[in-house]
């Protein structure tokens, strides 16, 4: 307990049905936002050390006078995984983290395949499961590029840079990550049938 203490917690909400699909849970955010969106009422997440308005041990409290209410806690960020004091935070009792396969533009947003990989065996280990935002960031990354050199920068024209197969192929990937880590996954606002196709397979094979 004493090293989850260093979790740069800068933000959270009581309690949420909208990050952890059909359960109820608290969401902490953690600290190191990669954007610097004016309209932002987080400030309090941009700076990777920052003051840090929620120590771990109140959570804690909370979380234990909430027992039978809550269902989960979600970390969230900033970028959550990269904190070294998450394994001692799941020992309490976290343990599903989200990652992203895309927005390669917004900072460190966009995590790659081997620190997926890290996090995931990091998180088998300790009995938690990783959900990943599954689109293919270098495909749609370029085809925003080529969108704005030939000067078709409508909002008619977003869909044509991130078009299905980008789903269809991260959520592909994220599934043989998640057989190589042995890791529990949990794919994010799926919106294709390809992807969904490429799920049911999975589970059909036995994968979680």
């Amino acid at each position: 307990a004493q090293a989850a203490d260093s979790l740069r917690i800068g933000g959270l909400l009581p309690m949420t049905t909208l990050d952890y699909p059909d359960h109820l849970c608290r969401v902490l955010f953690c600290q190191g936002c990669a954007w610097r969106c004016r309209y932002c009422h987080n400030p309090e997440l941009i700076a990777a050390r920052g003051k840090t308005p929620h120590d771990w041990r109140s959570v804690l409290r909370f979380l234990q006078q909430r027992q039978g209410l809550l269902d989960a806690v979600v970390f969230s960020g900033g970028e959550a995984t990269l904190q070294p004091a998450l394994p001692e935070a799941m020992q309490a009792g976290v343990t599903s983290f989200k990652m992203f396969m895309a927005y390669k533009k917004r900072g460190n947003r966009m995590c790659s395949d081997s620190h997926i990989l890290k996090v995931m065996e990091t998180v088998a280990a300790h009995g938690g499961v990783v959900q990943l935002h599954a689109e293919n960031g270098e495909l749609i990354d370029f085809l925003e590029d080529k969108a704005i050199a030939e000067g078709r920068v409508r909002p008619t024209d977003f869909p044509s840079t991130a078009p299905p197969i980008a789903e269809e192929e991260a959520v592909a990937r994220a599934i043989v990550l998640g057989r190589v880590a042995n890791c529990p996954t949990y794919i994010v606002h799926l919106s294709t049938k390809a992807g969904l196709d490429r799920i049911v397979q999975a589970q059909s094979e036995g994968q979680l």
